[in-house]
């Protein structure tokens, strides 16, 4: 019963903290290096940098490293589209050092970081 479940709580604890070296190291890469490429080829990369660090793709995954579901879910409420690949944008956004540079012909992220960051100052080049 209890002790089962208490168990199974600190070996799930310790596999992700085990994991935690990779995982950050594979989140930098993502962050750092696969935020101006396409859906299929981060996923190609991902693929990669995985197998390279010996993390299985079921146990990473960008998205559920960097976030919170309340965070995202945060994110879909201020206007943020839910599918994947604006959610990897906004994490990487939030994230990274470097001031980001946004192609948005539908206005989606442009009007979510307006809402999103609207305590800071943002400047928008239409």
């Amino acid at each position: 019963g209890e002790k089962q479940r208490w168990e199974s709580q600190v070996n799930e604890l310790t596999r992700g903290l085990a994991a935690l070296p990779a995982n950050a190291l594979l989140a930098a890469g993502f962050i750092t290096y696969l935020g101006g490429l396409s859906e299929d080829v981060r996923s190609t990369m991902m693929q990669t940098w995985t197998a390279i660090c010996n993390v299985s793709t079921r146990d990473f995954t960008f998205r559920h490293f960097m976030s919170s579901e309340s965070e995202l879910l945060q994110w879909k409420g201020e206007g943020l589209p839910s599918d994947d690949l604006s959610m990897q944008n906004g994490l990487i956004i939030t994230n990274s050092v470097q001031c980001p540079f946004i192609v948005d012909p539908n206005t989606q992220a442009t009007e979510w970081m307006k809402t999103h960051l609207s305590d800071k100052t943002l400047d928008v080049i239409v």
